[in-house]
């Protein structure tokens, strides 16, 4: 039964870590099982957008990078640019065949947040190379003290691109903004006379990053967990579906189709194939002195041949076939594009496979026998007298001795 106690127990959860979920709509069954569930698939999913949003970024980053490069062309040595611009070459690629790696393999992930640690370990060694190259701007460019303030407008730059691709992450993203302000950090720290101001103010851009960063991050998350939410309840309501649809069309006892089912199928093919003129054939199939089997053996031994002789015909059928329990331990099987001689043909198959079982045999000390009626649908056929000339014709079979197919 669906109740609202879960989505109260959801809302007083990230109430205490002030996260509204927003779930207020969503009524789930609650237990234990069930919030790990949500859980595990919230992180799968922050950790999947994460990885979408780190790939994504790289296209933009590609062409920053010699943007940079050319803006340090006369500030500092050539030298140490192709030196930075080959550090963060190599540790932005990592980082993208990392993603890339992960991406094709993610379902397959069994932990997420492992990987997600992974990528940020790579993530804060790209901070750190690129507060380097901040620094090296300020520390070896032969330009006046004004143009050495680019560095402190870089690594803010740097920071505030990282925090939307970075918000799927919240520790990831606290984990760049320190790492990409190290150098920045103690360049301003050793030049406090001059640059106080520029310390304060970049500390304070700083903060006001990582506050825009977890509102970013906030409300990705709650998202997710609304998505991760949807995604059960749709899981469940598939399930429920399923079963619906097994206690409706399918037999409880041989696992075949139900006799409301077959019959439906019935109509249908009747139909195509007296629209298209197509040939469609049908068999009805009975277990022959099947009540002497329930009163000598019992109706649990009765049970079982016929569970055993319902998976017989099945298995012997073609794909293109369909079999139902008719009633009783009767059976009808629907032949499309069948003709009369081909179904016989099959007919004849299916007794013989049933008569020469050897499972039955020597699970139960006897064997059992079919007979079996074949009809082929004509012109002037309704689907009620088909099924009335297949009916004829397996009371032929039984009237002649049983254990034969005979032709309507």
């Amino acid at each position: 039964m669906l109740i609202n106690l879960f989505n109260k127990y959801l809302q007083a959860y990230y109430s205490a870590k002030n996260i509204s979920a927003g779930l207020s709509d969503v009524a789930l069954e609650t237990s234990g099982a069930d919030l790990s569930e949500i859980f595990a698939r919230t992180d799968k999913l922050r950790v999947r957008l994460y990885i979408q949003r780190t790939r994504y970024a790289f296209k933009s980053i590609f062409l920053l990078y010699w943007y940079v490069a050319y803006c340090y062309l006369g500030l500092i040595n050539t030298y140490q640019i192709a030196f930075w611009l080959a550090l963060v070459l190599a540790v932005d690629l990592n980082i993208l065949r990392i993603t890339g790696q992960s991406r094709l393999n993610f379902e397959a992930t069994p932990n997420v947040r492992a990987l997600e640690s992974k990528i940020n370990l790579w993530q804060c060694l790209s901070a750190l190379v690129w507060s380097l190259g901040g620094f090296l701007l300020a520390t070896h460019s032969a330009t006046p003290i004004e143009m050495q303030y680019l560095h402190v407008v870089f690594g803010v730059g740097i920071v505030a691109l990282a925090v939307p691709i970075m918000a799927a992450s919240f520790r990831g993203l606290i984990s760049f903004i320190l790492c990409s302000s190290v150098f920045n950090l103690i360049y301003l720290s050793h030049h406090m006379d001059k640059l106080s101001l520029w310390f304060y103010g970049y500390i304070g851009l700083l903060l006001s990053c990582t506050h825009i960063g977890y509102q970013m991050h906030k409300h990705t998350k709650e998202h997710l967990q609304t998505l991760a939410v949807n995604q059960l309840m749709s899981l469940r309501l598939g399930a429920q579906n399923e079963e619906l649809h097994q206690h409706a069309n399918i037999d409880g006892l041989t696992g075949l189709h139900n006799r409301r089912y077959v019959v439906d199928q019935f109509e249908k093919m009747y139909n195509k194939a007296t629209r298209y003129y197509t040939p469609c054939s049908i068999l009805l199939i009975d277990i022959d002195y099947f009540k002497k089997v329930n009163d000598v053996h019992g109706h649990l031994i009765g049970d079982d041949v016929l569970v055993e002789v319902a998976q017989l015909l099945q298995r012997a059928l073609r794909d293109s076939d369909l079999i139902g329990r008719y009633g009783g331990e009767e059976f009808l099987a629907l032949l499309p594009m069948t003709n009369l001689l081909e179904a016989q043909i099959l007919a004849e198959r299916l007794r013989e496979q049933v008569e020469n079982s050897e499972e039955i045999k020597l699970q139960h000390g006897f064997g059992v026998t079919v007979s079996i009626g074949v009809a082929q649908i004509t012109d002037h056929d309704t689907q009620k007298h088909l099924i009335q000339r297949a009916d004829e014709a397996l009371y032929k079979a039984k009237a002649a001795g049983r254990n034969r197919v005979v032709l309507a």
